[in-house]
């Protein structure tokens, strides 16, 4: 089981959303070994987007909204 705060996910269910983000990448082009930024708040997701890049091959670069402008 996958837990972050109070939001669970079996790894059957967390496979799956990361299969449907690897999805949409490659359904947007996205190429193995490109760069891909993924600007969201740090949540459950973060560790799915993970996961997704490694399903297609991708480099997730994780780009925080709690970080300053200035990184």
């Amino acid at each position: 089981m996958v837990k972050y705060k109070d939001i669970k996910y079996s790894y059957e269910e967390g496979f799956n959303i990361a299969q449907s983000l690897a999805s949409a990448l490659v359904d947007n082009n996205i190429k193995p070994q490109e760069k891909v930024a993924i600007f969201i708040p740090r949540n459950e997701y973060c560790l799915l987007c993970a996961i997704a890049s490694l399903l297609c091959g991708v480099v997730y670069v994780p780009v925080y909204v709690e970080y300053p402008d200035e990184r």
